[in-house]
């Protein structure tokens, strides 16, 4: 019986096909075979050129090393890290989200994988998923001294006070800190906030925390004497700023006018009298307590005597400027106009140069206003005072 030629063909044409498919089969799972013998090279490549600070080579053969072998969690990990510094962080979280879905991560795995993905959500500020994903590393590994430091800037970044500073005294403790003075700064941020709420009572509580854990913190002293003053408790306000200018008699000024003010509101006149010249045993040319005496004679009706004593100040600091001001308020009272407007003509082609400031130590960040916390930096107690630049040429007598 003869077979139609055109079956043959259908039939050596499905032999042919069959041979290629198994062909194509084979080399495919040769290809396979030897992806997987390349991938440890590639991968341990790929740690090197990050070690060598080549992080775009490292995340091309990571990729590859993927391609090849997913079960490599390592190389997964590696590949959100970079795309976190590449600042692709949905991609990088998305990552490290699926590595947590894993069923088979092996011991220690799902540490490193928290920590990856607590570093994503604090890059992007999400400080809410930050706390939550470093608790959990918490309680997968135990505080080490990364969660915990990151753990208390979360917190802090939220405003989470008291939970900043518990994270904080944890890192101190495995760093061997003994030193706990810096946790003073989340208790004079509480205090601040109870004070913007005019809960003065509760600020005080956190300001004198704050001071059990640094006694030298002059700021507190500062902060309850201001919150008593507001109370109108002007005696409580001036034992503390009284301490303040025990820790920091060279920042006086700040509290010069505040105490001239509560003395002479409770009739003590020569108490202030005696504060300034308890000043000036130890420091003869402190311009600022010198010029609290000079008001202090003014107050009293002496305005001759108050404007000698402006103009001996300038004798010695040419360049400070609340005396110059009196001198110049003095002369326009005593109508001498034109010595007047010489002083004020010198006050304002200085006035840039005259006005003190506080700097911060680290970054460089200034303020008229003295500062425990940059709000640049975000350093702890680096305010210090800028001495003025050096005035022009005074005016004649």
């Amino acid at each position: 019986m003869e077979i139609d030629l055109s079956i043959w063909h259908l039939i050596v044409l499905g032999l042919l096909a069959l041979g290629v498919a198994y062909l194509l089969i084979w080399y495919w799972k040769k290809l396979g075979k030897r992806r997987e013998m390349l991938a440890p090279t590639l991968y341990l490549d790929a740690l090197k050129n990050l070690l060598s600070g080549e992080e775009s080579l490292a995340y091309q053969k990571l990729k590859m090393v993927v391609a090849s072998d997913s079960g490599n969690v390592d190389a997964y990990l590696r590949l959100g890290d970079i795309l976190r510094h590449r600042n692709q962080l949905e991609r990088a979280i998305q990552i490290h989200r699926d590595l947590l879905l894993r069923p088979d991560l092996a011991e220690g795995e799902k540490g490193l994988i928290l920590k990856s993905l607590a570093a994503d959500y604090l890059h992007a500020g999400d400080w809410d998923r930050a706390i939550k994903t470093l608790e959990e590393l918490s309680g997968q590994i135990g505080h080490d001294a990364w969660s915990a430091e990151k753990l208390s800037l979360a917190n802090e970044k939220k405003k989470n006070w008291e939970e900043a500073a518990r994270a904080c005294a944890k890192f101190l403790k495995l760093k061997g800190e003994k030193d706990t003075s810096y946790l003073a700064k989340f208790h004079l941020l509480a205090g601040r906030d109870w004070a913007d709420k005019k809960e003065y009572h509760k600020a005080r509580l956190e300001y004198k925390e704050a001071l059990g854990l640094d006694e030298k913190l002059d700021i507190a002293h500062l902060c309850i004497g201001d919150s008593y003053q507001t109370e109108r408790r002007t005696e409580d306000a001036i034992e503390f700023w009284k301490k303040f200018l025990a820790v920091s008699p060279q920042l006086g000024f700040l509290v010069y006018p505040k105490l001239e003010r509560a003395y002479f509101e409770l009739g003590k006149f020569g108490e202030i009298t005696e504060v300034y010249s308890e000043v000036l045993q130890k420091d003869p040319k402190n311009s600022y307590a010198l010029l609290g005496l000079a008001r202090i004679l003014e107050k009293r009706g002496r305005a001759g005597q108050a404007l000698e004593q402006y103009s001996s100040i300038l004798e010695n600091d040419p360049g400070f400027a609340p005396a110059r001001q009196a001198v110049a308020r003095l002369l326009l009272e005593q109508k001498r106009p034109s010595e007047a407007l010489r002083e004020t003509e010198f006050l304002l082609e200085n006035l840039a140069v005259l006005q003190e400031r506080f700097a911060c130590s680290r970054c460089g960040w200034t303020s008229a206003d003295y500062f425990f916390l940059c709000a640049t930096c975000g350093a702890f107690r680096t305010a210090r005072l800028e001495v003025p630049s050096k005035a022009g040429t005074p005016p004649p007598d």
